[in-house]
């Protein structure tokens, strides 16, 4: 059953990025056509509690009238679907959009800030889009929503995450935060290892460390689902699960469906097939062999394509030290998108699996000496009992090194 869906109904934009994974490729943008050919399509296949992100490109060029199209075919074929929003909100106007951020995407809104501020451009202008997205965050907070605000590091960068977290933590009205690594897709596509796995663990370290001494009321992700996740509070949720085969779908502007969007800034052999022409690719079928059947069967047709197969095997098939490691619960192995990436095969070592190891060994060792506590309380649990599970589950050695302070 699919959980997550990612549907880019465009891939234009307003702007520019230098490490766009998703630049502009021709394909037209969607219309009454496509939205009703991907609502029946998830019609029984999609859960009750599922959740579709709009994504781009710029999904905003779209405009409102689009998204309350959107919003009332998924009630007559999925009316417990939610909606999400990624976006850069520059073309945020309260009259045109707060209702709809309202009441269609319940204020589940996300956008992008690089802190160099030399990445983004609008007409060449790096100057002129900080402005903008500036003012225009501003706008979206005044009018009641809270979005997640995404920053992608590299290398060179990787100190600014201390920035992009103190612009947060100076304003009146504090905004929530994400810290990425930068990939090497789109146009970084071939530059390798963008940010060394053991500086994004200490960076990442570090904020934690200053995010659970202030406890300042926005979430820091990747380190609250982490947190979360030693918690008990999180299930499955990317990138820590190895069960997102099956369970999450990409769609492009031009109906090609992968496993997220992310696997389709890697190649087109892990396509599923092409949700408007009714098109898969049977198991046991070279990659490039296509059948067609109908509205109703092209999701699971599509999930049983060898592309979707080979995806679910990362459910058993992992490294034997990420089966034994002190964090499997938590981690699952890491992204199988950047398992791919990276050419190490399905059942492969997650690029970052260093990073993660340091900041659960951290996280860990902060709920034992209660460092943690008062985030803890935050997050609505009893630092107490979250000891006292974390105890019962973990090994003396485990317990021993995190004693150490890590």
């Amino acid at each position: 059953m699919i959980s997550v869906v990612i549907a880019k109904p465009t891939k234009l934009c307003n702007a520019d990025c230098s490490y766009c994974s998703s630049p502009p490729d021709g394909a037209n943008s969607w219309g009454e056509k496509e939205l009703q050919t991907l609502f029946q399509a998830l019609k029984g296949n999609i859960s009750s509690t599922g959740v579709i992100i709009w994504h781009g490109g710029e999904p905003m060029l779209m405009g409102p009238d689009f998204y309350y199209r959107a919003w009332e075919i998924s009630r007559e074929h999925a009316p417990g679907l939610k909606f999400s929003l990624q976006s850069n909100l520059l073309l945020y106007k309260s009259r045109l959009w707060k209702d709809l951020f309202t009441n269609v995407f319940k204020g589940s809104v996300s956008t992008s800030y690089d802190p160099d501020e030399t990445q983004r451009t609008i007409k060449g202008s790096t100057t002129k889009y900080n402005k903008t997205f500036f003012r225009k965050l501003d706008e979206v907070m005044a009018d009641g929503f809270n979005p997640l605000v995404i920053g992608t590091f590299t290398e060179q960068t990787a100190d600014l995450m201390h920035l992009m977290y103190d612009k947060s933590i100076e304003r009146n009205n504090p905004y929530h935060v994400r810290m990425n690594y930068c990939s090497p897709v789109g146009r970084e596509a071939g530059a390798g290892l963008l940010i060394e796995p053991q500086l994004y663990g200490e960076k990442l370290i570090e904020i934690y460390d200053r995010w659970i001494a202030d406890v300042p009321g926005f979430v820091v992700t990747p380190l609250d689902l982490m947190l979360g996740k030693v918690l008990g509070m999180e299930g499955d949720r990317c990138p820590w699960t190895r069960r997102c085969g099956g369970s999450f779908l990409g769609v492009m502007p031009n109906g090609d469906i992968y496993n997220c969007g992310d696997f389709s800034d890697v190649s087109e052999d892990w396509k599923y097939g092409n949700i408007f022409e009714g098109t898969y690719t049977p198991a046991r079928q070279p990659l490039n062999f296509y059948k067609k059947t109908d509205v109703v069967n092209i999701v699971p047709a599509m999930l049983s394509s060898p592309a979707a197969v080979q995806i679910k095997r990362r459910e058993v098939f992992q490294p034997l030290d990420c089966q034994t490691c002190r964090h499997f619960t938590e981690c699952q192995g890491g992204c199988v998108r950047d398992v791919v990436l990276y050419d190490r095969g399905i059942g492969g070592k997650f690029m970052y699996c260093r990073s993660w190891k340091m900041v659960f060994d951290h996280i860990k060792s902060s709920i034992l000496d209660g460092r943690a506590d008062r985030m803890i309380e935050w997050l609505g649990k009893s630092p107490d009992i979250a000891r006292e599970n974390l105890e019962a589950v973990s090994s003396d050695a485990d317990l021993m090194r995190w004693s150490k302070k890590c």
